[in-house]
């Protein structure tokens, strides 16, 4: 071999045998995106490989492959025919190992590239005995000189026996990049590769390579394809798209001939639904423009756009683009304040000026940059130094607030560290003579860009729960004073971690996560604040498929509940990721883009101002500014069509969707809003403050009711907080079986007067225990006329003696076990007693309960299955005393 060629092929090799395994899963990525081949495409096939060759080939390879010899492979390669083995029919093309590296090469001109077409290389893959051992198919494409062109290198997928998956062979799939103008064929390679080849981790020190003796690769049915080159676009490279500037997708498809060729566009909803289709012309002229589609028509959302080519009927083709469509902003609403952040992460990331972008279009007003990774970056490369910090100047001057965060040791540190590099923790413990010299590299220059520094990374729960975290960041200000001067230090914290028993001179981030309830949220940001100078909350981001897909419902709702805390800044990780293709790196917004946006613009600046029950398991939270307020109300528990509830929201008339889309609020024959809530949040803005302050306000006091056969004293309470008189009419609608004296009420309170009334209540002696509710129906004026129906809550039951009842199955009977817990100061005698249909009474005595004692009794009943679904009472009366106690089971 010529030695020229001889060097390029091995540089070659080195640059995609030997790729590390995220470039591995970026392309398997890619690849499995696209349609398989169509049976019918025979018209594209620029060559195809069956081995059915020996008639006309009497050696023992395959005609024009050679053995591929780079560095680290044998001068002898088992490389041959197998006229026993075959994926359509026998023979195929067999490599086999000893324990050594093992690959062919195509140098044929078979595999003729023509211009304005893409070129995609399938085949298939039979392993045996590949247990460390992997297998895999190359391509690249080659000069006149049948030399191979850089950049052009790609490769599947390397496949073991593992990977068959119960089927005898493997499908191969791989796509080139555009082909450049001197390119001349496609040039094709088989390997077998050993373990020490293929695997790029890092081994533990005096590690024992093993091999595979005995490794065994058949390929077969190994097809070049010449497809027509296809793009699709949109109008800004971040697939973001504001209302203030055109938007469209531009779709181009090129072709050598175009026969048989038609190709569409069509656009669903972030439902799946279809809202745009238009067909696309196949171009067969080199200079042809794109052909530009249009997106006015659309409402703001998240789409999902498919660009389909099909022959002859049948699809051989097609690329897909999602990207989000900003609603215009909303003059009235107050600017955007740093109540939301993002997470930059550190990995595939987009260029840096689409990254600050994507960033200034979410609405958020806060960002975490890793300055320090922590990881050597794969996919596109690394953009320069200057790059960086000119997307990130641009950030500050849209007044983003950044935050650098060392993630992990500094590029240069992992590089010096070689093949065992250390934590960055490990790093910073030791002497500052050892790294001081990469801090100033990268600090100083960004000295003015960053507020703030943050040691660790959000969500790294073994950083955060290092206890040399402390130790490490007291030793980062010391060197960074003479850069910074006095530096604004941040840390991360995780809800695994202790409330901290001394203060840190640092500000904290607690990290959420998803085995956090949502109702749990706030008592856990409410414990980790206690002695933190300053507590964001981050939550991670899980890209969801869409609106039906329930993580994006809890996400929305945690977002919320996270902003409703007390947290100055609610940090999520980036909503968009970027898709590395054969035309290079594509951004991809995740429909979570859209819901942080409009989130961040109908509540960023705004502060919490309380809660409403709206529904059994639903809430609208309520955010202010003083002028208006605007609430953000979900059901968890939501039918797909939503839960109707009506409620009094003042002046408003409008409401949003998380996708940005307004609708119309109607109301009832009472005046009041009719809202259809569903599980993801809903947003009604314009609401006069007085008017949810005044309904968060009403309660009847004490909220425990207790048992009892004298009426119980009780009031009711109303607060008015407008800047008007208000007059009032208040209608109390107890539950069925109740009463309550007085039932109505006229009322006049000046701005912050709190009404407090004295009611009675009572209610039949067989009422049962539990939850219950007086509705109120005010009819006020406090400058406007409306009308509110008011919930409120109360509980049936005793204050001083905890009772509850539980039946389950035991054999063929049924048992009632209830549970007594005396917290009172004097002991007790009770007798229990329990009820079901069609069976005799039954009593228990609980004599002498003594204070602070549980006890718990059982009652048994025979034939199961005949009360299962019935009712069980349970009661308890005091004996010598007043208390007594109802309760309803329901039995299994």
């Amino acid at each position: 071999m010529h030695r020229r060629a001889h060097i390029l092929i091995r540089a070659a090799a080195v640059a995609g045998l030997a790729a590390a395994p995220a470039a591995l899963a970026a392309a398997a990525t890619a690849v499995g995106q696209q349609p398989p081949p169509a049976p019918a495409v025979t018209a594209r096939v620029v060559h195809h490989f069956d081995f059915d060759e020996r008639p006309e080939n009497l050696e023992p390879l395959p005609m024009f492959w050679l053995p591929f010899r780079p560095t680290g492979f044998p001068r002898y390669a088992e490389a041959t025919f197998d006229d026993s083995v075959g994926h359509d029919a026998p023979p195929s093309f067999v490599l086999r190992s000893n324990g050594r590296n093992v690959a062919c090469r195509y140098a044929g001109a078979a595999t003729r590239v023509r211009s304005r077409g893409a070129y995609r290389v399938t085949g298939f893959l039979r392993p045996a005995g590949l247990v460390r051992a992997r297998a895999g198919l190359a391509a690249c494409f080659m000069d006149d000189r049948m030399l191979p062109l850089p950049g052009t290198f790609v490769r599947t997928p390397l496949y073991g026996d593992a990977d068959l998956g119960g089927e005898e062979w493997i499908p191969l799939d791989l796509r080139l990049p555009p082909p450049p103008p001197q390119a001349l064929a496609v040039g094709l390679i088989v390997m077998v590769l050993q373990e020490q080849a293929w695997n790029t981790e890092l081994r533990p020190r005096r590690f024992v390579e093993k091999v595979d003796l005995d490794a065994t690769a058949w390929f077969d049915d190994i097809t070049v394809l010449a497809l027509p080159r296809i793009a699709l676009e949109t109008s800004s490279p971040s697939n973001v798209l504001p209302s203030d500037q055109p938007r469209y997708l531009s779709a181009q498809i090129q072709d050598f001939d175009g026969f048989g060729l038609t190709a569409s566009v069509q656009v669903k909803n972030e439902e799946g639904r279809d809202v745009l289709h238009a067909d696309v012309p196949v171009q067969t002229r080199p200079a042809a423009p794109p052909d530009r589609i249009l997106l006015d028509g659309l409402q703001p959302g998240w789409y999902r756009a498919a660009l389909a080519i099909t022959l002859d009927g049948q699809p051989i083709e097609s690329r897909t683009r999602t990207f989000v469509i900003l609603p215009a902003p909303e003059s009235r609403r107050p600017p955007l304040a740093a109540s939301f952040g993002v997470v930059i992460g550190g990995r595939d990331g987009a260029p840096p000026a689409v990254e600050a972008e994507l960033v200034r279009l979410s609405g958020v007003r806060a960002a975490k940059i890793p300055l320090w990774p922590g990881s050597p970056v794969s996919g596109a490369p690394s953009p320069d130094a200057a790059e960086r910090h000119t997307a990130w100047r641009q950030l500050q001057r849209s007044g983003i607030a950044l935050t650098a965060v060392f993630a992990g040791p500094s590029p240069e540190m992992i590089r010096a560290a070689g093949p065992y590099p250390r934590t960055l923790l490990e790093i910073l413990s030791e002497a500052p003579a050892g790294w001081r010299d990469d801090l100033t590299t990268h600090v100083a220059p960004a000295a003015d860009i960053f507020p703030r520094w943050q040691l660790g990374g959000d969500g790294d729960a073994a950083m955060a729960e290092d206890p040399r975290l402390e130790t490490a960041l007291e030793a980062l200000r010391r060197e960074m004073v003479p850069l910074l001067h006095d530096p604004t230090l941040a840390i991360p914290l995780t809800t695994n971690m202790a409330p901290a028993e001394a203060p840190i001179s640092a500000e904290a981030t607690l990290s959420i996560g998803e085995d956090v309830a949502t109702e749990w949220i706030t008592p856990h940001v409410r414990a980790a604040a206690v002695g933190q100078n300053r507590l964001n909350v981050h939550l991670p981001t899980q890209a969801s498929r869409g609106a039906a897909d329930p993580r994006l419902a809890s996400w929305a709702q945690r977002l919320l509940t996270a902003r409703h805390t007390t947290a100055p800044i609610v940090f999520v990780d980036q909503p968009w990721g970027v898709l590395h293709t054969e035309q290079g790196g594509v951004v991809e917004p995740a429909p979570e883009y859209a819901v942080l946006r409009t989130t961040a613009a109908m509540i960023g600046g705004r502060r919490p101002a309380g809660r409403i029950r709206i529904a059994e398991l639903g809430w609208a939270l309520v955010f202010t500014d003083g002028e208006t307020s605007v609430i953000g109300a979900w059901d968890p528990a939501a039918p797909e069509e939503g839960t109707e509830v009506h409620i009094q929201l003042g002046r408003a008339h409008r409401g949003w969707d998380v996708w940005g889309r307004s609708f119309d609020l109607p109301r009832d024959a009472e005046g009041r809003h009719v809202l259809r809530v569903t599980r993801l949040p809903q947003f009604v803005d314009g609401i006069e403050p007085w008017v949810l302050s005044l309904r968060q306000s009403v309660r009847i006091t004490p909220e425990q009711v207790t048992f009892s056969l004298a009426p119980q004293p009780h009031e009711f309470q109303m607060t008015h907080d407008g800047d008007r008189a208000l007059t009032a009419k208040v209608e109390l609608r107890p539950p069925p079986g109740w009463t309550v004296d007085p039932d109505e009420l006229d009322v006049t309170l000046m701005p912050g007067q709190t009404l407090s009334r004295p009611i009675v209540l009572t209610y039949d002696a067989s009422e049962s225990a539990g939850p219950t509710t007086v509705r109120a129906l005010i009819r006020a004026d406090g400058g406007s006329a409306y009308t509110f129906d008011v919930p409120v809550p109360l509980e049936l039951g005793l204050a001083d003696i905890d009772v509850w009842a539980v039946a389950m199955i035991d054999g063929s009977n049924i048992v009632v076990r209830q549970v007594v817990t005396n917290r009172t100061e004097t002991s007790l005698n009770l007798r229990g007693t329990a009820a079901v249909p069609q069976r005799p009474r039954q009593y228990q005595m609980i004599s002498g309960l003594r204070p602070g004692e549980t006890r718990a009794v059982e009652y048994r009943f025979a034939a199961h299955v005949a009360l299962s679904g019935e009712s069980a009472r349970v009661g308890l009366i005091e004996l010598g005393g007043s208390r007594y106690h109802n309760q309803e089971v329901t039995l299994p």
